[in-house]
């Protein structure tokens, strides 16, 4: 289940529809949800450099999502990204600068030149992906090990639609909803919480992770046994 009703959705990927064709690249959006899935934030994401990459080559994934197209030959020194998927997420805590209090505070909005996040918080699971920006702050929480979780777990629930505008345009929409779920992040102690203030889209191939998109948020203090939610879209 989504957090947002059909209606609200339709409206937000209406809009984005209006900003793809102004902008002339993949765009997106999200809204940050609490414990009680209240709306407490909401803002742009940014579709970074190898994000637009990988939609040149192949707009949608092949397993998750079906391919509409490829290119036969890519330009000199181009990475071949025609066989990763979106298929990852991950959470951090360097989106934003915290100067007095909580309450005071400066987003660090991504820039198109980002590889990961600026502070990766791991989730401690095995099984999980590295983040690449390979940070390590030696404190077993913030850190690239283990903190790009696959999107097919949980509660979590996406979807994709090819849609034809009014202009015969084609673009692929996709909604994610995804969560810090209760009991996550497992390096924490019961009671514990860490600042949580951006979170990233992944694309995979096998143990290869890239960044895909980003955003950036308010500080918010997440509890190991809260669930915090977010609603995720992006146009292609």
């Amino acid at each position: 289940m989504h957090i947002n009703s059909k209606k609200d959705s339709n409206k937000i990927l209406t809009n984005l529809y209006e900003r793809r064709k102004k902008e002339k690249n993949p765009v997106g959006y999200f809204e940050l949800f609490d414990k009680n899935n209240k709306k407490i934030f909401s803002n742009d994401n940014l579709v970074v450099g190898a994000g637009r990459q990988y939609v040149a080559q192949k707009t949608v994934s092949s397993s998750l999502i079906p391919s509409i197209y490829s290119l036969t030959d890519l330009p000199s020194g181009c990475d071949n990204l025609r066989e990763f998927e979106l298929t990852h997420y991950a959470f951090g805590g360097g989106g934003a600068v915290v100067t007095d209090s909580i309450d005071t505070y400066q987003l660090v909005n991504p820039t198109v030149c980002d590889i990961g996040l600026n502070r990766p918080i791991s989730f401690g699971v095995s099984s999980y992906l590295n983040d690449p920006s390979n940070i390590d702050e030696l404190d077993n929480i913030h850190t690239s090990s283990e903190s790009v979780k696959p999107i097919k777990t949980g509660d979590n629930t996406f979807e994709y639609n090819l849609v034809e505008y009014d202009d015969c345009s084609y673009y692929t929409q996709f909604q994610f909803t995804l969560f810090k779920e209760s009991g996550e992040f497992g390096v924490l102690d019961a009671g514990e919480s860490v600042q949580v203030s951006e979170a990233g889209l992944y694309i995979t191939r096998e143990s290869d992770v890239l960044l895909f998109a980003k955003i950036c948020f308010p500080p918010k203090f997440m509890e190991k046994e809260a669930q915090y939610g977010i609603e995720w879209y992006v146009l292609c």
